[in-house]
C-alpha cells in the first residue's frame, strides 16, 4: 500500500512503532510520538507514564492530525498509537488515514521488553503488552463484525464523465496547465447504478466544507501511486463557483505528466473523474420508477483523469459504494417490518 498523506501506525508496547516511523521520516513529514512529547513537556524520562500530563499530549495530537491537511510544506503526517480509540476515530473523521499495524507477536514483544533498559518497571509493561493483545482480538472481531454490516467498508464513490471541456494550456516556459468542471450544479446525471436504477445531481455548495479542510489530489485513473498534483503544494486548485466544482491543474514535468498532457492533447483522454465519500442526501420517486438522489454535501477525496472503456455510460458511470443498494435494502427492512405488523394486526383481529 502506498502511503501517503495521514498515516497512523499502531501496535503493541515493544513492537517497534517508533523504530518503524523512524525509518520512513522524512524532512517534510511530522510525527505525533506519545514518548518524545512527553518527555519535552515534563521531566518525565523514555517510556515513563503519567496520567497528570496525558491530556496535553492528547491535545498535541489533536492539533497535529487537524493540521495534517492544510500544512503547507509538509508531505506526511505520522500518528503513532498503541490503540485505535473512539477518540482518536473522531479526531480522523473525514481525513482518509491510511492505517499501518505493527505486526508483531506476544512473546516477541515481551523478548523486547526484557532486553528494553528504558523500561524500568517490567510488571507494568507486560500487562500493558497483555491487555493490547487482548484488547486487538476484540478489536479484530468488532471490525469483521463492522464489515459484515458495511459499517468499515470502503464508502467511496467515483463519477465518471466525458467531456469536451478539458482545457489544455503550455506558457513559453513549458509550463503546462489542465482545468475544467469536474462536477455540474444541479445536472441531473445518465441513469446510474448496478442494483438499482437512479439519477443524481449535486447541490451547489456540496464539497465546500471538503475543500476548506481538506488535501485532495489529483490522480491518474484513481490510482494513488500516481499523483499529478495536490491541493496543500497548490499544485491542484479547486473551487465551487456558480456552475460546479471547477479544477486547474499544473502537470508535473515527469514521465507521467508528459504522457497526461499528450493523451488529452491528442483526445485519447477526455474523461474526469471524481471520488466522494460520506454524502448527506436524499432520494425521491418519480412515476417513472427511476430515483432521483440529491447529493447537498459529501467529503471529496480526489479528481482524476481517466480513459473511458466502451461501455454504455449506465455501466461506467457509477463505481465503487452503491449508496442506491444501501437505501433499497433499508426501504425494503421498513416495508418487511411493516408487512408484519399489519400481517399481526388482521391475526388479532381475528382471534
Amino acid at each position: 500500500m502506498i502511503e501517503i498523506g495521514l498515516i497512523v501506525v499502531y501496535g503493541p508496547p515493544c513492537s517497534g512503532k517508533s523504530t518503524y516511523v523512524n525509518t520512513k521520516l522524512g524532512k517534510k513529514d511530522v510525527r505525533f510520538d506519545y514518548d518524545l512529547l512527553m518527555q519535552s513537556i515534563s521531566t518525565r524520562k523514555s517510556h515513563e507514564y503519567s496520567d497528570d500530563h496525558l491530556p496535553y499530549v492528547m491535545d498535541f495530537r489533536e492539533v497535529i492530525i487537524k493540521k495534517s491537511t492544510k500544512a503547507k510544506g509538509i508531505k506526511d503526517t505520522y500518528v503513532i498509537a498503541t490503540r485505535i480509540t473512539d477518540k482518536l476515530k473522531a479526531e480522523l473523521k473525514d481525513k482518509n488515514p491510511t492505517y499501518k499495524l505493527i505486526d508483531t507477536t506476544k512473546e516477541q514483544c515481551l523478548k523486547y521488553l526484557k532486553q528494553d533498559k528504558t523500561r524500568k518497571d517490567k510488571k507494568f509493561w507486560r500487562k500493558k503488552i497483555n491487555d493490547w493483545f487482548e484488547w486487538h482480538e476484540e478489536y479484530k472481531k468488532e471490525s469483521a463484525d463492522d464489515s459484515e454490516r458495511g459499517e468499515t467498508m470502503d464508502k467511496t464513490e467515483t463519477r465518471e464523465l466525458i467531456t469536451n471541456e478539458i482545457e489544455i494550456r503550455e506558457d513559453d516556459d513549458g509550463n503546462r496547465t489542465i482545468s475544467g468542471y469536474a462536477v455540474k450544479w444541479e445536472k441531473k446525471s445518465h441513469v446510474l447504478g448496478y442494483f438499482m436504477k437512479f439519477r443524481e445531481q449535486f447541490k451547489k455548495g456540496s464539497f465546500a466544507d471538503s475543500l476548506n479542510d481538506g488535501d485532495q489530489r489529483f490522480l491518474w485513473s484513481h490510482d494513488s501511486a500516481k499523483v499529478l498534483g495536490r491541493i496543500k503544494n497548490n499544485t491542484l486548485r479547486l473551487k465551487e463557483d456558480d456552475v460546479g466544482l471547477h479544477f486547474e491543474l499544473d502537470l508535473p514535468n515527469t514521465t507521467l505528466g508528459n504522457d497526461t498532457y499528450e493523451s488529452i492533447r491528442r483526445g485519447d483522454v477526455d474523461g474526469v473523474s471524481f471520488g466522494f465519500n460520506n454524502p448527506e442526501d436524499h432520494v425521491e420517486e418519480f412515476d417513472d420508477d427511476i430515483p432521483l438522489r440529491t447529493i447537498k454535501k459529501a467529503n471529496l477525496i480526489e479528481v482524476s483523469a481517466v480513459a473511458f472503456p466502451a461501455y454504455p455510460d449506465s455501466e461506467v458511470a457509477a463505481r465503487g459504494f452503491d449508496r442506491m443498494k444501501e437505501y433499497s435494502d433499508d426501504l425494503k427492512e421498513y416495508q418487511d417490518e411493516q408487512a408484519a405488523k399489519i400481517k399481526m394486526l388482521i391475526e388479532l383481529g381475528g382471534n
